[in-house]
């Protein structure tokens, strides 16, 4: 009978060692579960702000070809010929044959 009783309390203590075995293979794979998951949303959160990043550059191309085709228009229109051709046209003025006087301002007291 004694042992019988052997067994039993083996298996008794074995018991308590199996579930924390179970709980900590449980455990480490929620933890992996996790770090797979957090990953994973990273890896994708990435591919979409290198997305971005590339439209953005694409962005600032068509901008700053904008802004050279302004800056050539703002040269073409701010031209001492096309003010001259655009005065006589369409405001009707004529050009003077003098140069313009400057009148001196009054003496400050």
């Amino acid at each position: 009978m004694a042992d019988d009783k052997r067994p039993q309390q083996q298996s008794s203590q074995a018991a308590p060692r199996l579930m924390e075995r179970r709980w900590a293979v449980l455990g480490g794979l929620a933890g992996s579960a996790l770090v797979i998951v957090i990953f994973v949303s990273n890896v994708l959160r990435v591919g979409k702000l290198t997305e971005e990043m590339d439209r953005m550059k694409k962005e600032h191309q068509r901008l700053v070809h904008q802004n050279e085709l302004l800056r050539g228009e703002i040269i073409r229109l701010q031209s001492p010929e096309r003010i001259t051709t655009v005065a006589k046209t369409r405001l009707g003025l004529v050009p003077s044959s003098s140069a313009p006087m400057r009148i001196p301002s009054a003496p400050k007291k």
